[in-house]
């Protein structure tokens, strides 16, 4: 893990900038806190904040911030997860390092952009060490380096990744004790992040100048694609005891095939029946069962009883509001319908209950 010495002061807020002059290790933060035997003294542990995510987001920000992952972060919430990206997640108020390494702890899966200065960051870098040892996957995203870069940062290689490691084992702080300069990073943490680096070389990922050819649109696509398949939503809840349900959704979802079979897509499947012999029950378990198959999906509930209290045009709102994670405006039910319709181009699936 990180030099001891590098957790000497901590940044106020989560500027790059800041973060390279102040000599703050989050890897240091979390070794720290397991020395400590007191839950409450433990700022990672406390009750403030939400730290659970489904995607945590490595990158370095000069690069890529304002860009690749903030599209990537858009692109994943559009899906229905929680990713986690500093600039949108942090919460004022709360120790920002511990909302990063608790983001970190809690992600299911780790998506790290590599990009030309990534590894010039120990901030970067030490969140990867974290992420390593989450045991989560981690998705490899090579933004105009390539996995050579990675793989070989020796010092007597040449290349980025290689630079800028050298540059890193080369810093010097001042220790107050002695009065004299040592190295600010010992040569274990350089070996670690080393280690680091190459090892995620070796996971197949994306390179955006290789397979993609400058393609990011196409690059983005097949990683949310890769995130949607590694992350199973939870379904919604179904009932207590479905004695019986799934006979019924077998049946259902026979018919919804033949369906599909004779017209080549499904645009719509209606279930009828007296109330209370379970249309809703059958629903909810058939979109759990199918949601999975979209790229978006949204259940629609409870709409006769809001019916009465909006108009429909507002109900068609919040359906588009569930699919596209977008307030879109409304006018009228004609308008809905339109927009609506050109759900079936974003591969997307609903349930009107």
């Amino acid at each position: 893990m990180a030099d001891s010495t590098s957790a000497t002061s901590f940044p106020q807020t989560h500027s790059e900038i800041e973060m390279e002059n102040q000599l703050y290790s989050p890897a240091t933060t979390m070794d720290a806190s397991r020395a400590s035997s007191s839950t409450a003294a433990d700022p990672i542990n406390s009750s403030i904040g939400d730290y659970s995510h489904d995607v945590f987001i490595n990158h370095r920000g000069p690069d890529t911030k304002k860009n690749f992952a903030s599209y990537l972060y858009r692109r994943l919430l559009v899906h229905g997860f929680r990713p986690f990206l500093d600039q949108h997640e942090l919460q004022e108020g709360v120790h920002f390092p511990s909302q990063i390494i608790g983001a970190i702890r809690s992600a299911s899966v780790h998506v790290a952009i590599f990009s030309p200065t990534y590894a010039a960051s120990q901030w970067c870098l030490d969140e990867l060490l974290l992420m390593q040892e989450s045991r989560a996957p981690i998705i490899p995203v090579f933004y105009k380096v390539e996995p050579a870069d990675l793989r070989w940062t020796d010092q007597n290689k040449k290349g980025v990744y290689a630079e800028a490691l050298d540059n890193l084992q080369m810093k010097k702080t001042f220790d107050s004790q002695t009065h004299e300069e040592k190295p600010r990073y010992d040569s274990a943490t350089i070996q670690n992040w080393r280690n680091a680096l190459s090892s995620v070389a070796d996971i197949s990922g994306y390179d955006l100048d290789g397979k993609f050819n400058g393609d990011e649109g196409r690059m983005l696509d097949e990683i949310v694609e890769r995130v949607v398949k590694m992350i199973k939503k939870p379904g919604l809840y179904v009932a207590k005891h479905p004695t019986g349900l799934n006979d019924k959704v077998t049946d259902f979802e026979t018919k919804v095939l033949k369906q599909q079979q004779h017209t080549g897509k499904v645009q719509v499947a209606g279930i009828v029946g007296l109330g209370g012999v379970g249309k809703t029950t059958l629903a909810l378990e058939f979109f759990n069962r199918e949601s999975s198959k979209y790229n978006k999906s949204y259940f629609l509930a409870d709409v006769r009883e809001n019916a009465k209290k909006s108009s429909l045009h507002s109900l068609q709102r919040e359906l588009l509001r569930g699919l596209t994670q977008l307030d879109l405006h409304v006018n009228n039910i004609y308008e809905g319908i339109k927009m609506s319709s050109q759900s079936q181009e974003w591969n997307s699936y609903a349930f009107i209950s």
